[in-house]
């Protein structure tokens, strides 16, 4: 039986890293994001060598206090050799106006 392929998990402290991936590998970005706040993890934009198979919010536990974070994650897998960002921005909701609070910028290349 092969070995599944490998995964890299990266979150804020990784933020305008680049990673490179085999075909076949995945990495998966963890960001904090705290709903009440009314601002969300939004992707701007995803390098066309990767497919995203999982965009997931993770709410925080049920005893966790007032106003603290839950996780939003993304899982993009190399399908093809490539390369471009992954960048994601903590925008408000439609509606509510403002400017985009933070962003963040994994750069990655995908090779056979």
């Amino acid at each position: 039986m092969a070995e599944p392929p490998s995964a890299h998990i990266v979150s804020e402290a990784d933020n305008g890293a680049a990673l490179r991936l085999a075909r076949g590998e995945a990495v998966t970005v963890i960001l904090e994001e705290r709903p009440t706040t009314g601002f969300r993890w939004k992707i701007a934009r995803a390098p066309v060598c990767c497919d995203i198979s999982d965009d997931a919010f993770e709410a925080p536990a049920a005893d966790a206090p007032p106003g603290a974070p839950g996780r939003h994650s993304w899982r993009l897998k190399a399908t093809k050799p490539g390369s471009g960002p992954f960048e994601v921005r903590l925008a408000p909701l439609p509606g509510r106006g403002g400017k985009v609070a933070r962003s963040f910028t994994v750069n990655l290349t995908a090779s056979d």
